[in-house]
């Protein structure tokens, strides 16, 4: 999973990295490492569960991490690949870099601007509330920081 800088990412690859975070953090840090993620799918719907476990095969499929499936999900486990525990510890590093975090949201709030001007918004001050909601930027955040 390459992540250029300044680019936005497709929803579900934030919801993928948001994964490997979750894992991560639950100490999914070290090669061979077994990591039970019986509590990720814990008070999950049927449909959100389902999601969380598709994310979970795209991660395998991009050799980011390995699966153990049993039945159920609550009975799933994994390890992290050497390609994973690297995009972990870039996240990690562009996420504890003060400096590069500030200029990510200058860069996509004035990205955000000059869209507001190309999409026809062209009132003297467009409407701030929605560069709270735009997810330009969002990926350099620290887990659980929204």
């Amino acid at each position: 999973m390459d992540l250029p800088p300044g680019t936005n990412v497709p929803p579900a690859v934030e919801a993928r990295l948001r994964l490997l975070d979750w894992i991560a953090d639950n100490g999914g840090t070290a090669p061979r490492q077994i990591m039970d993620l019986g509590p990720l799918f814990d008070g999950q719907e049927q449909d959100e569960a389902l999601a969380t476990a598709g994310h979970l095969e795209a991660l395998e499929d991009e050799n980011l991490i390995r699966l153990q499936k049993k039945m159920g999900w609550g009975s799933w486990s994994c390890d992290v690949l050497a390609p994973g525990l690297g995009l972990i510890e870039q996240l990690r590093d562009r996420r504890d870099n003060r400096l590069r975090r500030q200029q990510v949201a200058r860069d996509a709030f004035l990205r955000w601007l000059f869209d507001c001007t190309l999409s026809g918004q062209r009132r003297r001050n467009p409407d701030g509330d929605g560069v709270k909601v735009d997810v330009r930027g969002r990926r350099e955040e620290r887990p659980g920081q929204r």
